[in-house]
């Protein structure tokens, strides 16, 4: 619903145009928006006042205008990511108990629920309030340097078009974007746990009367794909490390603990040799 996304590919020739269409809309709201707000921060910048309000808006349109072109840029290698580590935790599903790995899920599930409607909310709430409490600035919502007279018609209904879809859309792709990280986030947590309780309930102890219906060659072909998909896992992680640390620009905050999935397929591999 953001427009920052995209639709399957499968989808009819006029839906993908239809979407195309609301996208550059969105997108072009936005830095029109941005604009003419830096524009009345500079017109006004002898008065404090209401250089500091221009600026809290335009900081938080340029930051939901950045990670906006960032999930443009990067939207597949995100998808991708998403879908290794979802392959990877279904694989890891095979060799766990059934009950202790629908708990697991279930946990992770409610606590991903609780994420998702609280940024909803927010951002719900955020818009409420910026577009219908806010003073209003010649009949706009927010205040804003047009290059034309905003109080005569229709000049004044483009721009109060032009404020509604870049704040009700930004807003609502901030939610998307901000959910997507959180789920990557919560999906990793969650496949360190599932690792976690895999490796507590290994046992060295064998059972004569037990029947194993994989052969070697098997269980080889089985695991192989599952250390191959850990690795893929490593590289991307790494990578959203990397960008991670750009954005925020930290020198002193370090990926360490996601070299445990460098050292992980190797690991597994050892452990699977011994066992």
């Amino acid at each position: 619903y953001s427009g920052f996304g995209s639709i399957d590919s499968r989808s009819s020739a006029l839906l993908n145009s239809a979407y195309f269409v609301y996208k550059v809309w969105i997108l072009t709201t936005m830095y029109i928006f941005a604009i003419t707000v830096f524009a009345d921060i500079y017109v006004n910048r002898g008065d404090l006042s209401i250089s500091t309000d221009d600026g809290c808006i335009f900081a938080g349109i340029f930051v939901i205008i950045y990670k906006a072109m960032n999930f443009q840029f990067h939207g597949k290698e995100i998808r991708n990511l998403l879908d290794d580590i979802l392959k990877c935790i279904d694989n890891l599903c095979e060799f766990s108990e059934v009950e202790y790995v629908k708990e697991l899920i279930d946990k992770y599930y409610k606590r991903q629920r609780i994420f998702f409607i609280g940024f909803s909310v927010l951002g719900f709430t955020l818009a409420i309030v910026l577009l219908l409490f806010s003073p209003m600035e010649n009949g706009l919502p927010i205040r804003a340097q047009y290059p034309f007279n905003t109080t005569a018609s229709p000049s004044h209904e483009i721009s109060f078009a032009i404020e509604i879809s870049a704040i009700s859309g930004g807003l609502v792709g901030l939610i998307g974007i901000d959910s997507i990280s959180s789920v990557i986030c919560v999906l990793l947590t969650q496949l360190f746990d599932m690792l976690n309780a895999s490796f507590e309930n290994c046992t060295n102890e064998t059972d004569e009367n037990h029947e194993y219906s994989l052969q070697r060659e098997e269980i080889e072909q089985y695991v192989s794909p599952s250390l191959q998909d850990m690795s893929s896992i490593s590289s991307a992680v790494n990578t959203y490390v990397q960008r991670l640390q750009q954005v925020v620009q930290h020198e002193h905050v370090r990926s360490d603990a996601f070299e445990y999935f460098d050292h992980l397929p190797d690991w597994l591999s050892g452990y699977c040799g011994k066992t």
